[in-house]
């Protein structure tokens, strides 16, 4: 199985040796990759990557990702692609297709919403959250959502679900860890920097599987097109939020592996207060990333266990029959 690679130590040296990835760490310890078990390469610090590193991952096929300090991408490396066309023309047909962005729009909505209300039905009993209230009005909101005749009013349905979502949510945490609503760019408290720290290394493994099936990232139907947002990511991220990075954070939090020592507090010049993770912490939730997205579940497309990674290949292999009219968008639902 293949597998991403983080580079979190600061002048890590990134070289190619033997027909291995080897990274030598500040500190003198080294790892080693096969290139045949790389997914990808993720950056989060200044890194020297050898002229033979490029050479090889590029034949493979393999992108570098660069991550800033407020978990976003700064920009990536990837080489020239083979592509799918006959796929991309399909994709870019339906893109002015307005009832099947609206029909596409509304199974990622309601997909989202029903893995946010089992979520809260989950931990209800065990955090004592007056929770019924909320998963009520998700519901009601998820009812109200199939029926809109726009994607703009089908927004507004979905931001009013995340919002008392993440109300009840944040009231799973104690003391310094509790928050009341999702902030971003930078993240205001630590649960929120967890959330966007693993939110974007989603989006990476999304991103990378999307371009592996020959889908093209940019084209998308549901989130606002713009220039460099891969849409596509976004839109087949959302009924993974909760499932895979949600309830991971909540998960850690019983274990007692989240606490405030994790993270400090940054001041930038423009006065933007932001919560961060320490660097050995930062190493341990990306770990804990990969472990959680390695978890075997039971998937119902296939008669066996398979992981949460090999289970998003399977949904997006449902977007391409559903982008041939060969398959309804059935999207998957978790199980607690």
């Amino acid at each position: 199985m293949k597998t991403d690679i983080y580079i979190t130590s600061a002048s890590s040296k990134i070289k190619f040796k033997e027909n291995k990835v080897i990274v030598e760490n500040l500190d003198k310890s080294i790892q080693s990759f096969p290139i045949e078990s790389i997914s990808s390469i993720v950056l989060f610090t200044n890194s020297f990557i050898s002229t033979s590193v490029y050479k090889q991952i590029f034949r493979k096929n393999i992108p570098i990702y660069f991550v800033g300090y407020r978990w976003d991408y700064l920009w990536k490396i990837e080489s020239l692609e083979a592509t799918n066309i006959e796929l991309r023309y399909k994709q870019y047909k339906k893109h002015f297709d307005d009832n099947f962005k609206l029909g596409f729009s509304k199974n990622i909505v309601y997909y989202k919403m029903e893995n946010q209300k089992r979520l809260l039905k989950r931990y209800r009993k065990n955090y004592k959250l007056k929770a019924k209230f909320v998963i009520d009005k998700i519901q009601e909101l998820q009812n109200k959502s199939k029926n809109v005749d726009n994607i703009d009013s089908l927004r507004w349905y979905e931001w009013m679900a995340s919002k008392v979502y993440f109300q009840s949510y944040g009231s799973i945490f104690s003391g310094n860890l509790k928050f009341t609503n999702r902030n971003k760019r930078p993240p205001k408290d630590p649960i929120n920097s967890l959330l966007s720290l693993w939110y974007t290394l989603l989006a990476q493994t999304i991103y990378t599987d999307l371009k592996i099936v020959g889908l093209d990232v940019y084209c998308g139907y549901y989130h606002i097109p713009k220039d460099n947002r891969p849409i596509l990511v976004l839109d087949m991220m959302e009924n993974w939020r909760s499932l895979i990075v949600d309830s991971l954070i909540v998960r850690l939090y019983k274990q007692w592996s989240i606490n405030e020592n994790s993270f400090y507090s940054l001041s930038d010049e423009n006065s933007f207060y932001k919560i961060l993770l320490k660097d050995d912490f930062k190493k341990y939730f990306i770990a804990e990333y990969q472990k959680r997205i390695n978890t075997f579940i039971s998937y119902p497309w296939v008669n066996k266990k398979i992981t949460m990674k090999e289970a998003m290949k399977y949904e997006w292999l449902k977007l391409i029959k559903y982008l041939n009219w060969l398959w309804d968008l059935d999207l998957y639902v978790f199980n607690y």
